[in-house]
């Protein structure tokens, strides 16, 4: 089954929504994940429009709030435990 256009801008209105959502959010940890949920979906918009930038934009997005995320809980203080 072939996805329609009609899906893709779907995944682009929910990430607007993710994203607006976690705007509204005070706490950082949810926050966050709802950033990086609406971020996941507008990437997988801009992948359906073949635009690089916005690829390129929408992945350091990811990154550096999944980086926000897991520094506040502590992740990567433990990762880097293990090899220290």
């Amino acid at each position: 089954m072939a996805f329609t256009p009609i899906v893709f801008k779907a995944a682009g209105v929910l990430g607007l929504i993710a994203i607006s959502r976690g705007v509204l959010i005070r706490e950082n940890e949810r926050r966050d994940r709802w950033f990086i949920f609406g971020g996941i979906f507008l990437l997988i918009y801009s992948v359906y429009l073949k635009d690089a930038v916005f690829i390129a934009l929408q992945s350091v997005y990811i990154a550096v709030t999944w980086y926000h995320l897991h520094k506040k809980i502590g992740f990567w203080q433990r990762l880097i435990s293990i090899f220290t």
